[in-house]
């Protein structure tokens, strides 16, 4: 089976991510907080903001896993600051 890795898939919209592509590949998850659901095959906990925290995560995919088939960056964080304000990190 194919794996697609999803970010940000503990709650909301990558839990109905991982849901509704459970049906058709393997996920691995990665987000801050541990789902409470069961659609991951493999889970990994990884705040995506912290550089080095994230390098060595990917790293430990690598060593895990050969391929994947798709990635959906869906880890986010929601500001109430309007765009122009905001800056890149």
């Amino acid at each position: 089976m194919r794996t697609v890795l999803i970010t940000g898939v503990a709650q909301g919209i990558g839990k109905a991510l991982a849901e509704s592509l459970s049906h058709h590949y393997s996920i691995i998850g990665i987000d801050c907080i541990a789902p409470e659901h069961t659609y991951c095959e493999r889970f990994y906990s990884c705040d995506l903001s912290q550089l080095t925290k994230l390098q060595e995560t990917i790293a430990q995919i690598k060593k895990e896993m050969s391929t994947l088939y798709g990635l959906v960056n869906n880890a986010a964080i929601f500001s109430h600051v309007p765009l122009e304000k905001q800056s890149l990190e």
